[in-house]
């Protein structure tokens, strides 16, 4: 029997990497560029994801040595998918353990398919590896005989908090399974293990780089993004945030932005767009039948999925990636809740085709066209990049394709949204350099745009006017100007 499943966890897996080896993205997501850029230069260190950057700078050193010569991105995308792949095997052996066969893998398609699980296990991201180990860490929980293997799934534990920080979330997640499996002695062990690990590496770490010392400078160091502090949009409480959070939730399932409403819904109505308001029918359907079985088991996964939710509001609701990790129990409550469905054909059926569809849907709408063709942001990028010199600077008032330029196009560009003080230190450093600075034209940025620049930099539509001069050049219907001397 644990031959066999075992056997299955491998299918799984090697069934994960078609899913996501053959389809890197093209279209790179920008924190995936800034890690790569990170990884070829050496700048290793960002405390709130630690091992990320160590292990692909090792990956990719070690490629380099036996005589690769390509970019740190490509090795780290494929570093993703097999993360990826393996996470989605162990996110099986979690399931099988609480429901039946085939409604572990109804689970298990839901989670690897789902949009955030299967694009960043196509791109470049922390967080896909962070799903890994906690994916291995519920399965070892799970399946925990003995305080040795409580004590390795601690480890685990600890290396996705060190991989992504918030996966701090998983030791009452798991303790909260642990209990539903009645392996509650072990719970201990398990939080000692993850806590003592983690936190010795923090606080060598907080020690050695920062010759910090006490509770209070350590637990101040430890609850910062980053070292220079974090824009005003992240770590805050705000009614609204909840309901943008439950937006995202959804989004990090299925890609809501491309859905039309039923008033706008016309013959000339792309295909796609039309797919992903059947997949979320479906998978609204979906949700109807798994609360009407809903078990005791079912709740305790949904209920480690809640307890990431809270910090997911107060730091940043906006973005589905931060449910890839929670989404392995949010496809554990589908995997339990299920199960009794699967005992009739029809409704076998209908669960299995609904979620083959969705995957479909993502695939058709995301997947596919990422790794198909690099994409705007990347194709303006290079515009911009071959009316520039090396000396040039790029002073940028907006996210997207001015990220692409120093990586790919040897292009400085500056963030006017993270780095707004430093615009005079870098214009003086252009002019020492005999460079030109250039900024796209402010006024096609809109309206909702500026206002959200203004209160998250303080930068002002007039700021913006003040620095252009005359036009230098155009890409894409956009001018890029030069910048007043």
């Amino acid at each position: 029997m644990v031959q066999k499943t075992w056997f299955q966890v491998i299918l799984v897996t090697l069934a994960g990497l078609a899913l996501y080896l053959p389809f890197l993205a093209s279209q790179y997501d920008t924190n995936g560029v800034v890690e790569a850029l990170a990884v070829e230069s050496g700048q290793l260190f960002h405390k709130n994801h630690l091992l990320y950057r160590v292990i692909g700078y090792a990956v990719y050193r070690g490629l380099q040595f036996g005589g690769y010569s390509g970019r740190a991105i490509v090795v780290l995308q494929t570093m993703n998918a097999i993360c990826g792949a393996v996470g989605i095997g162990l996110a099986y052996l979690t399931y099988k353990r609480t429901a039946q066969t085939t409604a572990a893998l109804a689970g298990t398609l839901l989670f690897a398919c789902s949009f955030s699980n299967w694009l960043f296990s196509t791109d470049v991201a922390y967080i896909t590896m962070a799903g890994m180990f906690a994916s291995a860490s519920a399965a070892l929980t799970l399946y925990s005989r003995s305080p040795v293997a409580a004590a390795a799934a601690g480890l685990l534990t600890a290396l996705s908090i060190l991989t992504w920080q918030a996966s701090i979330f998983l030791i009452p997640a798991l303790v909260l399974l642990s209990i539903q499996m009645k392996h509650a002695k072990y719970a201990a062990i398990y939080t000692a293990a993850a806590v003592i690990v983690a936190g010795l590496t923090y606080i060598i770490v907080a020690a050695a780089r920062h010759d910090i010392t006490s509770v209070a400078s350590f637990a101040g160091w430890f609850t910062t993004y980053g070292e220079g502090g974090t824009l005003p949009m992240w770590g805050r409480w705000e009614a609204q945030r909840f309901h943008i959070a439950l937006g995202s939730a959804l989004k990090s399932i299925l890609p809501i932005p491309l859905a039309v409403p039923l008033s706008q819904i016309s013959l000339n109505v792309q295909l796609g767009r039309i797919a992903v308001d059947l997949a979320l029918v479906g998978f609204g359907l979906l949700g109807m039948l798994a609360a009407m079985k809903t078990s005791a088991r079912s709740l305790r996964f949904l209920g480690a999925y809640l307890l990431f939710l809270p910090f997911i509001v107060w730091w940043d609701p906006f973005d589905p990636k931060w449910f890839f990790v929670p989404n392995l129990f949010f496809a554990g409550f589908f995997a339990c809740a299920l199960t009794p469905w699967f005992r009739n054909r029809y409704a076998s059926l209908f669960i299995l085709g609904t979620l083959f569809f969705m995957a479909a849907t993502n695939f058709v709408t995301t997947i596919g066209p990422r790794h198909r063709d690099v994409g705007p942001d990347r194709r303006m990028a290079q515009c911009v990049a071959e009316n520039m010199r090396s000396n040039d600077l790029l002073l940028a008032a907006e996210w997207g394709w001015p990220d692409y330029l120093e990586y790919l196009h040897g292009r400085r560009s500056l963030s006017l949204i993270s780095h707004p003080s430093s615009v005079q230190e870098g214009l003086d450093e252009v002019s020492r350099a005999s460079g030109r600075a250039y900024i796209p034209n402010p006024a096609a940025h809109s309206d909702d745009h500026l206002a959200w620049l203004q209160s998250q930099s303080g930068v002002t539509r007039e700021d913006l006017n003040r620095l252009v001069d005359a036009p230098a050049f155009s890409c894409y219907g956009r001018t890029i100007f030069f910048v007043r001397n």
